[in-house]
């Protein structure tokens, strides 16, 4: 069975094929609709503003993870006062 033998019967079954993927997207939309979810999930990032900059040019890799981590509070990550690893 050679490429051509399988292009002819996709090409041949074009219809049906395109049947197919029709009513299974319509299903799929007709179970969302009548099928409401048992549970709901929301989440919230909570991004705070640091406010100072980093410079433009080159930084120093012995001063930058010094500063990045000052500026970070392990607890606020972290709400159950689990211990993080440094």
């Amino acid at each position: 069975m050679g490429v051509d033998d399988i292009l002819f019967t996709l090409f041949r079954h074009k219809q049906i094929i395109l049947a197919g993927f029709i009513l299974g997207i319509l299903g799929a939309g007709i179970v969302r609709v009548v099928y409401h979810p048992m549970w709901v999930s929301e989440a919230k990032l909570n991004v705070p503003y640091i406010a100072e900059h980093l410079p433009a040019g080159p930084v120093d890799p012995e001063i930058f993870p010094r500063t990045l981590l000052t500026s970070l509070n392990p607890s606020e990550f972290c709400p159950r006062n689990h211990a993080l690893p440094m």
